[in-house]
């Protein structure tokens, strides 16, 4: 079954005279007046959400207009046709991106990606109709086994193909739509996800608080050695990044030092453990969403690159959260703010974006050079890490000393305690174990008298934090 998108009926209106603003008249057909005409066809709006409209001038009669309007309109709704048992899945893959104008542009970039370097070399030359589960299940199958494009051996991660299947079962759900009727039924619906053991599950990818307090320790030293206003580097400054994987050509080069971003990882590190938010978020985050006073993090916009520039986007869950700052990060934060206003009076070429992690220049941090910059460093000195997993780090380290899962759920922007509970599985024997002491200073009457100390607020586990990490 073909199907065919709804255009409006369009309209036609008479050009008017700009100095008499009387329709301009170019004679008559026998009683008929023959006039200049404007005719507008309005057609699926474009890729930012505007709407499409094609205009054509016509001149002749009324009737002559409206068909000449109805004659424009099936020529472009035939365009549009899409039929099912002509077109290949590849082709309407693109036409249902295109239409998704709804889409987040770091999403419609990741779309993209996923489309043009994986699903369409793969599935796009099937037709929409033939395309049937065993295509789909055999494409997941083989991605997980050999799906890498970077020219090593290996399949992709769980993770990664089942983002790939997503995109298929939105497309072809739309197709299914009875709004549609492009296709009798959507065949990604009977085809499993990929289940595997992610490499990177939080019960593997936090550090413990010695560990973090190492990390701390070896990121301060680097970024010590540093100052916005000066490159010079003594021979006991030189000792110390040698020992962190720093190459001698490296060492010898200002430019080339003033220019790794190795530098500005500490503060930036530091942020991310002590709060356990997310790395777009911190990129995004400004210094008007701070306040100092009531010791609190408003979390409002993500930083993203895509193919398009940079942009600015909502959090995953499409609303503000606050976060609480302990005394450590209060104070590290107003020290962070000094050596910042420091680095703007010294660069001429600084932009002031209000943010509080910026780039040497105050423009957004790209994401992906960053966590690529972060887990270089990590491999090179012995950290089992990326830069998400300081996230997991925050929440383990706080579900495991006691903290409730409602609070760390909060930190954490978690519309549902299930998630926590579920990604921090791990921390749930010594939660149990806790738990089981608790139960013993219940049935002691000092215990009883003063119940508050059981319960941890956010403010608290803030705080409780800073106790953990010993740097």
């Amino acid at each position: 079954m073909a199907y065919t998108p709804d255009l409006r009926p369009g309209h036609k209106t008479k050009v008017k005279d700009s100095k008499t603003k009387k329709p301009i008249k170019k004679g008559s057909r026998g009683k008929k007046g023959i006039y200049v005409w404007e005719l507008r066809i309005e057609l699926p709006k474009k890729k930012d959400g505007r709407r499409n409209i094609k205009t054509h001038r016509f001149i002749g009669t009324t009737e002559e207009a409206e068909a000449e309007l109805y004659k424009l309109r099936r020529e472009y709704t035939n365009s549009y046709r899409i039929d099912p048992e002509k077109i290949t899945f590849g082709d309407y893959l693109n036409r249902w991106l295109e239409s998704r104008t709804d889409l987040e542009p770091k999403t419609r970039d990741a779309y993209k990606m996923y489309i043009n370097s994986h699903i369409v070399p793969a599935l796009g030359d099937i037709l929409l109709i033939d395309l049937k589960p065993y295509h789909i299940s055999d494409y997941r199958d083989a991605k997980l086994i050999s799906g890498r494009l970077d020219g090593k051996k290996g399949g992709l991660d769980p993770g990664s193909v089942n983002k790939h299947l997503v995109v298929i079962h939105e497309c072809l759900e739309i197709a299914a739509s009875p709004e549609k009727q492009i296709i009798p039924y959507n065949p990604a619906k009977l085809v499993r996800k990929a289940r595997k053991a992610d490499k990177w599950k939080a019960a593997e990818n936090y550090l413990v608080a010695k560990e973090l307090g190492r990390l701390l320790t070896v990121l301060g030293k680097v970024y010590s050695c540093f100052s916005p206003t000066c490159l010079e580097l003594t021979e006991e400054k030189k000792e110390i990044l040698r020992e962190v994987g720093f190459e001698e050509k490296q060492l010898m080069n200002k430019r080339i030092l003033g220019g790794l971003l190795v530098s500005r990882l500490y503060p930036i590190v530091f942020f991310a453990a002590y709060t356990g938010m997310r790395l777009s978020e911190i990129l995004g985050l400004r210094w008007r969403d701070i306040d100092f006073d009531a010791k609190t993090i408003s979390v409002i916009q993500t930083s993203h690159y895509t193919d398009e520039g940079h942009h600015y986007g909502t959090t995953k869950e499409k609303k503000r959260k606050v976060v609480a700052m302990s005394k450590n990060l209060v104070a590290f934060l107003k020290k962070h703010k000094k050596i910042q206003n420091e680095e703007k009076l010294f660069r001429k070429d600084y932009e002031d974006n209000d943010l509080v992690f910026p780039d040497k220049r105050g423009r957004p941090i790209r994401n992906c050079t960053l966590s690529h910059t972060f887990s270089e460093f990590a491999e090179k000195n012995g950290f089992a890490i990326n830069f998400h997993g300081l996230r997991h780090t925050h929440a383990t380290l706080l579900l495991m000393s006691g903290v409730p899962v409602e609070v760390v759920s909060q930190r954490l922007g978690h519309q549902k305690t299930s998630t926590t509970l579920d990604e921090y599985s791990h921390a749930i024997p010594t939660m149990q174990e806790r738990a089981a002491a608790i139960f013993d200073l219940i049935v002691d009457e000092e215990a009883i008298q003063t119940p508050e100390k059981l319960f941890v607020k956010q403010k608290e586990a803030a705080e409780l934090f800073d106790k953990m990490v010993m740097i």
